[in-house]
C-alpha cells in the first residue's frame, strides 16, 4: 500500500532574479547589483569586458592573459544572462541583440 505524504514540496533559491517591467529601475538595479556584487561580477559589469589585443599588435598575451580572457568571457556571459532573465518579456527586445552585460 502507498502511502501519501502530507509534506508539501517547496522550491526556494536565494538567488531568484528580480524582474525589471519598466516601473521603479532604482530598485530592481539596487537588486541586481547585490547580486552580481555576491557572484563575483560586479566589476565586469561596471567596467565592462577587457578586449583581446588585434592581431599583429605588438601586444602579445601570455597564456596566462588569454586564460582569463575566456574566464571573463564566460564570467560575462553569465552577468548577461542574470540581466536577461531580470527583464519583463516588453523589456527583453531592447537587449536582445546585446552580447557584453556592460551594455545591456
Amino acid at each position: 500500500m502507498a502511502s501519501s505524504s502530507s509534506i508539501s514540496t517547496f522550491s526556494y533559491t536565494t538567488t531568484q532574479i528580480p524582474i525589471f517591467d519598466g516601473y521603479h529601475y532604482e530598485y530592481w538595479s539596487s537588486q541586481m547589483e547585490t547580486i552580481f556584487i555576491s557572484q563575483d561580477l560586479w566589476t565586469l559589469v561596471d567596467e565592462g569586458l577587457a578586449e583581446p589585443p588585434q592581431e599583429g599588435s605588438s601586444s602579445n598575451w601570455s597564456e596566462e592573459d588569454v586564460k582569463d580572457y575566456k574566464q571573463n568571457v564566460q564570467r560575462n556571459a553569465t552577468a548577461l544572462r542574470i540581466i536577461q532573465q531580470g527583464v519583463s518579456k516588453s523589456i527583453y527586445p531592447r537587449i536582445f541583440s546585446i552580447k557584453k552585460a556592460r551594455e545591456a
